[in-house]
Protein backbone atom coordinates (compact mmCIF):
# COMPACT_ATOMS: atom_id res chain seq x y z
CA UNK A 1 0.00 0.00 0.00
CA UNK A 2 1.48 3.30 -1.10
CA UNK A 3 0.64 6.09 1.36
CA UNK A 4 2.78 8.84 -0.15
CA UNK A 5 -0.24 10.55 -1.75
CA UNK A 6 -2.27 10.71 1.50
CA UNK A 7 -2.64 13.96 3.39
CA UNK A 8 -2.34 14.59 7.13
CA UNK A 9 -6.04 14.00 7.92
CA UNK A 10 -6.17 10.87 5.78
CA UNK A 11 -3.03 9.49 7.42
CA UNK A 12 -4.48 10.12 10.89
CA UNK A 13 -7.69 8.32 9.89
CA UNK A 14 -5.66 5.42 8.55
CA UNK A 15 -3.60 5.37 11.75
CA UNK A 16 -6.79 5.17 13.84
CA UNK A 17 -8.10 2.32 11.68
CA UNK A 18 -4.79 0.46 12.01
CA UNK A 19 -4.78 0.89 15.79
CA UNK A 20 -8.36 -0.40 16.04
CA UNK A 21 -7.51 -3.39 13.86
CA UNK A 22 -4.36 -4.16 15.87
CA UNK A 23 -6.35 -3.99 19.12
CA UNK A 24 -8.98 -6.38 17.74
CA UNK A 25 -6.30 -8.75 16.45
CA UNK A 26 -4.45 -8.75 19.78
CA UNK A 27 -7.71 -9.51 21.58
CA UNK A 28 -8.39 -12.42 19.22
CA UNK A 29 -4.82 -13.74 19.60
CA UNK A 30 -5.15 -13.69 23.40
CA UNK A 31 -8.50 -15.48 23.21
CA UNK A 32 -6.99 -18.18 20.98
CA UNK A 33 -3.98 -18.56 23.28
CA UNK A 34 -6.25 -18.97 26.31
CA UNK A 35 -8.28 -21.62 24.47
CA UNK A 36 -5.09 -23.54 23.62
CA UNK A 37 -3.89 -23.36 27.22
CA UNK A 38 -7.26 -24.58 28.48
CA UNK A 39 -7.24 -27.49 26.00
CA UNK A 40 -3.77 -28.55 27.15
CA UNK A 41 -4.78 -28.16 30.79
CA UNK A 42 -7.82 -30.40 30.29
CA UNK A 43 -5.59 -33.05 28.66
CA UNK A 44 -3.61 -33.15 31.90
CA UNK A 45 -6.69 -33.13 34.12
CA UNK A 46 -6.15 -29.58 35.35
CA UNK A 47 -9.01 -27.28 36.29
CA UNK A 48 -9.36 -23.53 35.83
CA UNK A 49 -8.61 -23.05 39.52
CA UNK A 50 -5.36 -25.02 39.19
CA UNK A 51 -4.20 -22.62 36.49
CA UNK A 52 -5.19 -19.56 38.50
CA UNK A 53 -3.33 -20.81 41.58
CA UNK A 54 -0.24 -21.59 39.52
CA UNK A 55 -0.35 -18.16 37.88
CA UNK A 56 -0.61 -16.44 41.27
CA UNK A 57 2.37 -18.42 42.58
CA UNK A 58 4.42 -17.56 39.50
CA UNK A 59 3.48 -13.91 39.86
CA UNK A 60 4.57 -13.87 43.50
CA UNK A 61 7.78 -15.74 42.71
CA UNK A 62 8.71 -13.28 40.00
CA UNK A 63 8.47 -10.27 42.28
CA UNK A 64 11.82 -9.25 43.70
CA UNK A 65 12.17 -9.64 47.43
CA UNK A 66 13.00 -6.63 49.49
CA UNK A 67 16.17 -6.81 51.52
CA UNK A 68 15.45 -7.11 55.24
CA UNK A 69 18.02 -5.66 57.58
CA UNK A 70 19.22 -7.95 60.37
CA UNK A 71 17.72 -7.34 63.82
CA UNK A 72 20.13 -9.52 65.74
CA UNK A 73 23.90 -10.00 65.75
CA UNK A 74 26.07 -12.34 67.78
CA UNK A 75 27.64 -10.27 70.62
CA UNK A 76 31.08 -11.80 70.04
CA UNK A 77 30.98 -12.14 66.23
CA UNK A 78 29.13 -9.36 64.39
CA UNK A 79 29.34 -11.28 61.12
CA UNK A 80 26.71 -13.67 62.48
CA UNK A 81 23.37 -11.94 61.99
CA UNK A 82 19.68 -12.81 61.79
CA UNK A 83 16.66 -10.83 60.61
CA UNK A 84 14.37 -12.44 63.16
CA UNK A 85 12.35 -14.03 60.38
CA UNK A 86 12.15 -17.68 59.57
CA UNK A 87 14.01 -20.44 61.32
CA UNK A 88 16.61 -19.25 63.81
CA UNK A 89 20.21 -19.95 62.75
CA UNK A 90 22.39 -22.33 64.76
CA UNK A 91 24.22 -19.52 66.55
CA UNK A 92 20.90 -18.20 67.92
CA UNK A 93 19.81 -21.64 69.09
CA UNK A 94 23.22 -22.19 70.73
CA UNK A 95 23.14 -18.72 72.32
CA UNK A 96 19.70 -19.32 73.85
CA UNK A 97 20.56 -22.84 75.01
CA UNK A 98 23.58 -21.46 76.88
CA UNK A 99 21.24 -19.41 79.09
CA UNK A 100 21.30 -16.11 77.20
CA UNK A 101 18.35 -14.24 75.73
CA UNK A 102 17.87 -13.11 72.15
CA UNK A 103 17.37 -9.54 73.42
CA UNK A 104 21.09 -9.48 74.26
CA UNK A 105 21.77 -9.82 70.53
CA UNK A 106 19.43 -7.02 69.45
CA UNK A 107 21.19 -4.56 67.14
CA UNK A 108 20.96 -1.01 68.49
CA UNK A 109 20.34 1.57 65.76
Amino acid sequence: MNIDHLGYVELNDLKAQIEQRLFAMAKEEKRNAIQKVMEIARQYGLKDTDLLEAAEKLDKASKPRTKVEPRYAHPHDASLTWTGRGRAPKWVVDWKSSGHTIEECLIQH
